[in-house]
């Protein structure tokens, strides 16, 4: 077989089992939908089961995919070539800023623009995460804002959260992106000065962050004893099994 028949084969089964999970999940949301609408309060066991059977050929053909994946692993492995280690975009800029402490006039201004960008886009990430924690958490520190009818509140809540979280983690994501294609760009600027000037080999500690870094794991380690010696572990199964038999239904 054919090294191109594979790589056909594995791209086939790749869009068949995203097909089938898509399916499977969406036979999900639908079903749970169809549950919550038209079934009565009571949600028994029985009565979820009989809902849930409705997309069970779904589910069942994306797990019998899933485990097919692994005997196309099987018969189909890849090939033996060794990747190459593609290095983060911080640790190539660190090395060019190793190896090229100074640079011309020109190359300077540009590292300098690279950077400031940078800089800018971080900050602006931070305003917009915090601008969405702040509107999510004075929405629910309304009480106006929650109603007798628990699931509306519920679905509100979800609402809001959604929305405060969609747009700012977007803008994150697209931050990482950006600002890794700069760091990349500033390497290949540093590359240019062809000067190569060995840093000193003597390694400075940041100790306020260190100092900072070292309280937060040890209040986080305290916190934990606490909260077994207090028997929280007790606490949140029961509340867990108040939501689940309460609130979800599945009781």
């Amino acid at each position: 077989m054919t090294k191109e028949f594979a790589k056909r084969i594995s791209l086939i089964y790749g869009i068949i089992l995203s097909i089938s999970i898509i399916t499977a999940g969406l036979s999900l949301i639908v079903c749970c939908t169809h549950l919550y609408m038209t079934g009565d309060r009571t949600y028994t066991p029985e009565k979820v089961a009989a809902y849930f059977s409705l997309i069970a050929i779904p589910v069942y053909v994306c797990l019998a995919l899933i485990l097919g994946g692994f005997l196309l692993e099987i018969l189909l492995p890849a090939d033996g070539k060794k990747k190459t280690f593609v290095a983060p975009a911080h640790m190539v800029l660190a090395r060019a800023k190793r190896k090229t402490l100074t640079a011309g006039p020109v190359l300077t201004a540009d590292i300098a623009k690279e950077e400031n960008s940078r800089s800018i886009f971080r900050w602006l990430t931070v305003g917009v995460l915090c601008t969405a924690f702040a509107a999510f958490l004075l929405y629910g520190l309304n009480p106006n804002h929650f109603t007798e009818n628990i699931n509306i509140s519920v679905i509100r809540g979800f609402t809001v959260m959604a929305g405060c979280l969609v747009f700012p983690f977007g803008v994150a994501i697209f931050t990482v992106y950006r600002n890794n294609a700069s760091m990349q760009r500033e390497a290949e600027l540093r590359k240019q000065a062809k000067i190569d000037i060995p840093s000193p080999k003597r390694e400075f500690v940041h100790w306020p962050l260190m100092a900072v870094r070292i309280s937060v794991c040890l209040a986080a380690v305290v916190l934990l004893i606490l909260g077994l010696m207090g028997n929280g572990t007790r606490d949140v199964l029961t509340k867990a099994i108040n939501i689940c038999t309460e609130c979800i239904g599945l009781g």
